[in-house]
């Protein structure tokens, strides 16, 4: 009796520790995730959902449909492993990717926020929410596109190029900013320099005109001693990530590497 009872609860255990994924089968351009899920718990799962091509990316549409402002964080982890669709108990065997304009969630009352994820190469994403809280509730929905979320970058791609210095453990204006109204869209990026600690490669909105303080983070990835270059790059018309305020520049950073200053290359379009 002692056993079967043992039994029963180390599979209530694992019932409750992997109950927080939650797969969406079947890859699809258009795809709902779940309506009126409640924040407090049916948002805060971890969503493993199909990639219809290798050759493209993910817009993610978060609808509050509460009175209150929400604040969440929404994490990204692929795999190439058609056959891996679970993650909550074998995490490692996924690789997180950049969320942009970055994880942490907020949205007000009533709207909806948008979130881009480059799904390149990836057989499944799994979309992980957690902080969400209160009993309002969300409807989340995925658009499979290459074009972020609402416009690619045009037929002629990104026809612009530029690298500018940026100060290891500082900031610097990589792309000046554009006119009124225009916003700065990317299609690659390539950093390199000598690091002898390693430091996390961002690229942000600016703000006021400059770099001195960062705005929202658009995109992050890592130098390291081993490795002090990081690149990222899709076929135009396609774009990694744009600028979420007009008339900023975009920033570099590269904190808290130590060594040598790095160089940003960037290959953009202004629209």
């Amino acid at each position: 009796m002692r056993k079967r009872l043992a039994m029963i609860a180390c599979c209530l255990l694992t019932c409750n520790l992997f109950a927080a994924d939650k797969r969406i089968p079947g890859a699809a351009v258009y795809q709902v995730i779940g309506r009126s899920l409640t924040w407090a718990s049916g948002v805060n799962q971890n969503f493993i959902l199909d990639v219809i091509s290798p050759a493209t990316g993910m817009c993610v549409s978060v609808q509050n449909n509460d009175v209150s402002t929400h604040t969440y964080t929404l994490n990204a982890f692929e795999t190439s492993d058609l056959n891996l669709v679970s993650y909550a108990a074998v995490t490692g065997k996924w690789n997180s990717i950049p969320v942009s304009p970055g994880v942490s969630g907020s949205t007000v009352a009533n709207s909806v926020d948008q979130f881009y994820v480059n799904t390149s190469g990836a057989a499944h994403v799994t979309l992980v929410f957690a902080g969400g809280s209160g009993a309002g509730t969300a409807d989340l929905l995925i658009s499979q596109t290459p074009n972020f979320c609402g416009g690619g970058v045009g037929t002629n791609g990104c026809n612009k190029s530029i690298s500018n210095i940026v100060p290891t453990a500082g900031n610097a204006i990589v792309v000046p900013a554009p006119a009124t109204g225009l916003f700065i869209h990317v299609c690659a990026y390539h950093t390199s320099g000598q690091v002898t600690a390693s430091g996390t490669i961002t690229w942000a909105n600016g703000t006021a005109g400059a770099c001195t303080v960062l705005g929202a983070t658009l995109w992050q990835g890592v130098a390291t001693t081993g490795n002090p270059s990081d690149s990222l790059a899709v076929a135009a018309p396609s774009q990694l990530f744009q600028t979420t305020v007009a008339a900023q520049p975009l920033c570099g950073s590269n904190n808290p590497g130590t060594g040598a200053n790095h160089v940003f290359s960037a290959s953009y379009a202004i629209f």
